[in-house]
């Protein structure tokens, strides 16, 4: 039978299929793949319209931004698993897209000016010179770390959804689905200041680069890889990043899902060095040795947060002066994506393909340990948070 769920902060111009698959809960040798749909909620109408016995919960759904069509499967709890581990997805994959066209019209006047120039002929060495200028001028990482959002062709796109399942929206009210705000000089009242909540509607166009780019992501998660599990688990977790439910959870979070892309299983000591040092070497892979300090010192920071919650029992209020904190935050969020957004455009498929890069990095830096990345120690000036390029 079919099942419909309603989703409130995101809306598609047009209905897509996400196939999934899925091991039942019960019997882990029966694998299916289930072709999740998304639809609009005017197709979605239409359709009951004509067919009012089709869905299970057919009476019991309300208006809303879209509609998630799915079989039943074994266990509901399963079920909205599914659904957020796909929501997360179709957030990589719209990033993905927004940020494609700036790329793309970089790499195309770059080659275009090397052309002029008649240094380099071949095609396809213009396009790995014009990529390696790019990461290294225009790095993306670099631009946004700081920023609320991230950079698309014409504005800053938030980082942020406001999702939420069922058929009531996300209101003022819902202060276990919005953010805990850092400390404010004018110590005004925290209701008074969730007055001023607005959520965003993501208005999703399922154009041929977006639907390119959730097949890929698809396929890999569709996977038998390490990184078809790993990445699977993760987009699950990552769905209460995306909301950014309260700032202790959120750190708490930060490193699961970090230590869930980076590490193997029987990597239990020195996680903070590894997943620092790892962090580093893929998001500035074969750029400069500042980069890779910076990004290395700015998740080894967030980890020393993480340790006060997890071990001292500190919530986020004790940890850090706001401005810091709020930037270290951010910065890890987009380390976050652009690890999954390099195991995915570089196919990775095992923790191995990453030391190995890292081994890469530690070479051509001249380093023999990867912790030589690290130059932060607990108690150092937050200094850390700046660069010069």
């Amino acid at each position: 039978m079919e099942k419909a769920i309603p989703i409130h902060g995101v809306q598609f111009t047009k209905s897509i299929i996400a196939p999934l698959k899925i091991r039942h809960i019960l019997n882990e040798e029966y694998i299916y793949f289930d072709e999740i749909q998304f639809w609009t909620y005017n197709d979605f109408t239409n359709f009951v319209n004509q067919n009012v016995d089709y869905f299970i919960n057919n009476d019991e759904i309300k208006k809303c931004d879209s509609i998630a069509v799915y079989t039943s499967q074994s266990h509901n709890t399963m079920e909205v698993f599914n659904i957020k581990l796909l929501i997360s997805a179709l957030y990589f994959c719209k990033r993905l897209t927004d940020t494609h066209e700036l790329k793309e019209k970089f790499i195309s006047g770059y080659i275009k000016k090397l052309e002029r120039l008649g240094r380099v002929h071949n095609h396809t060495k213009l396009v790995a010179i014009a990529n390696e200028v790019y990461n290294n001028q225009e790095n993306e990482f670099f631009k946004n770390y700081m920023l609320d959002g991230y950079w698309t062709a014409e504005y800053i796109s938030c980082d942020k959804w406001y999702i939420k399942l069922g058929n009531s929206k996300l209101t003022r009210d819902d202060f276990d689905r919005s953010i805990v705000r850092c400390f404010s000089s004018t110590l005004c009242d925290e209701y008074d200041r969730q007055a001023e909540f607005v959520p965003r509607v993501v208005r999703i166009e399922p154009d041929e680069i977006f639907i390119s780019k959730l097949s890929i992501l698809l396929n890999k998660i569709n996977g038998q890889d390490e990184y078809s599990k790993k990445l699977k688990a993760v987009l699950k977790i990552y769905y209460e990043v995306l909301e950014e439910i309260n700032i202790d959870t959120l750190i708490i979070l930060y490193g699961t899902i970090l230590e869930s892309l980076l590490l193997k299983r029987t990597e239990q000591n020195a996680q903070k060095v590894r997943v620092a040092v790892r962090s580093a070497c893929i998001v500035a892979d074969k750029q400069c040795k500042d980069r890779k300090t910076f990004i290395a010192n700015t998740i080894s920071y967030m980890y020393t947060y993480r340790n006060q919650i997890v071990h001292e029992g500190k919530s986020f209020l004790e940890l850090d002066d706001e401005v810091t904190l709020s930037r270290i935050l951010r910065s890890t969020k987009h380390v976050i994506y652009f690890i999954i957004k390099y195991i995915i455009e570089n196919n990775i498929n095992s923790v191995d393909e990453i030391i190995s890069v890292v081994e890469n990095n530690l070479a051509s830096d001249d380093l023999e340990n990867g912790q030589d990345y690290i130059t932060f120690r607990k108690g150092d000036s937050v200094e850390i948070i700046y660069i010069e390029d």
